[in-house]
């Protein structure tokens, strides 16, 4: 979450800084944005992560001031400012889930149509051609398809690891 942030600004403030048609390169692999912050210690970690986020969220308005129109692209898809913010909820819902589970909050959360599109979006716009899906009968909305979308299951047993 921290890099991802961290990279999301990256390309939100390229953008800015050469205007709408100029080139600004791609998303950076994980392989290579990540091994710094692999190395970190964990409360480092945790402060790059709120730096990062109030990074991006002042790159995102800077974004949304420019127009509705205006996109940056992340992960293969031109993002409007409402794309990426709807991405960055996408990513803290998820991974509040691999931390804690299937409690009501997170049931809650996972449970929006808005997010279960734009995961699919996030997917054709990557080119994975074989995306996980539920299993055969299960049904196709909700919190099961939304964990499918992205190889986990909701049934997964969870070990208190705090």
């Amino acid at each position: 979450m921290a890099v991802g942030g961290e990279e999301m600004a990256r390309l939100v403030n390229a953008r800015l800084a050469v205007g709408p048609c100029a080139e600004i390169g791609p998303t950076r692999v994980f392989e290579d944005r990540e091994g710094p912050f692999r190395a970190m210690a964990d409360r480092a970690l945790r402060r790059r992560f709120v730096v990062n986020g109030l990074a991006l969220t002042d790159a995102i308005l800077k974004l949304q001031a420019v127009g509705p129109a205006a996109t940056v692209t992340f992960t293969g898809w031109d993002m409007t400012a409402a794309e990426l913010i709807r991405h960055g909820e996408s990513e803290l819902i998820l991974h509040r889930w691999d931390l804690v589970g299937s409690d009501p909050t997170s049931l809650a959360l996972l449970n929006s149509p808005d997010l279960l599109e734009h995961g699919r979006k996030v997917i054709d716009h990557m080119g994975i051609i074989d995306a996980p899906a539920c299993s055969e009968g299960e049904p196709d909305t909700g919190p099961r398809a939304l964990l499918a979308l992205w190889g986990r299951d909701l049934d997964r047993q969870f070990q208190n690891i705090i």
